[in-house]
């Protein structure tokens, strides 16, 4: 019976939250995924969304990751290593032409 609270509760974490974006940065992300849509530049679209995503992420989790790391400089470092890990990625694929 375990696993069914835990996903009850995950449930309600996802269900329970209100997420407040500035108007103003989603006019901006809309208007720059819109013409990378409207010039076929679909990898820098995505990469564009990734960025702007992580940086929603750590604003609005901020108070989460203070909780769960504590006030410390290492949880910062963390959450840069892995996101800017997963932006070399990105940017290696969005390089590296695939072979037909």
């Amino acid at each position: 019976m375990e696993p069914v609270s835990k996903s009850v509760s995950f449930l309600g974490f996802l269900t329970d939250k209100t997420l407040c974006i500035p108007l103003g940065e989603v006019f901006a992300l809309t208007i720059i995924i819109s013409c990378c849509l409207l010039y076929q530049k679909y990898k820098l679209g995505l990469l564009i969304t990734f960025v702007y995503s992580f940086y929603w992420g750590f604003l609005f989790n901020k108070g989460l990751f203070v909780d769960l790391f504590g006030n410390t400089l290492e949880s910062l470092i963390f959450y840069l290593f892995f996101g800017f890990l997963f932006l070399a990625v990105c940017l290696y694929g969005f390089f590296v032409k695939a072979s037909d």
